[in-house]
């Protein structure tokens, strides 16, 4: 693609046929998790922690459990495939780290100190959206929007919501996405 075929935005270089958007735009769901309870011994239903996307994937050996959900509470805060957690308070080496959800376990109850994210599928993919975070995570742009106080830096909904991203066409972000995952599997195998 020659120069030519780019043009110069908010966030740099992309190209012509990319847009900018408001993040916020394009999702159908942001929101805080269940403040409830948790255990550590294996009993009720596995809860997301901090923990559980430490390494950006998530880990079902760093969940907690919670045995005083409601169906209602169950329905509002279960993960769907797809769903990004974000970790929007932390110190600042963990600050916008993220994984997506893909089903395991079956059942997984969204926690307290991480942003659910759902994206608009039909606009946004929910795998090129999680490797745009991991993206802007490595050039300090959460750094660079959250708020400081002793040892935690926060990022809050509105700010999210206010983030300007690059938006290719939906059938490029799932070629991105794909060709990043490949990519994810090869460094794995290494």
């Amino acid at each position: 693609m020659s120069r030519n075929n780019f043009k110069q935005t908010e966030n740099g270089l992309i190209p012509e046929d990319w847009e900018v958007v408001r993040l916020g735009d394009y999702l159908e769901l942001i929101k805080n998790g269940v403040t409830k309870k948790q255990n550590k011994k294996g009993i009720g239903l596995p809860v997301t922690r901090i923990e559980t996307i430490s390494e950006g994937v998530i880990d079902v050996t760093k969940v907690g459990y919670i045995n005083s959900l409601t169906p209602k509470e169950i329905e509002k805060y279960s993960l769907k495939i797809g769903d990004i957690l974000f970790s929007h308070i932390n110190s600042e080496p963990h600050l916008g780290k993220s994984a997506i959800y893909t089903g395991n376990p079956p059942t997984l109850i969204h926690g307290m100190n991480l942003l659910l994210i759902r994206a608009k599928k039909e606009q946004l993919d929910p795998f090129f959206l999680n490797n745009l975070f991991n993206w802007y995570r490595l050039r300090g742009i959460f750094i660079g929007i959250a708020s400081r106080a002793v040892n935690q830096s926060s990022i809050n909904q509105g700010k999210m919501k206010n983030l300007l991203i690059p938006l290719p066409p939906l059938p490029e972000q799932r070629k991105i996405a794909r060709v990043l995952d490949k990519i994810q599997q090869a460094i794995e195998l290494q």
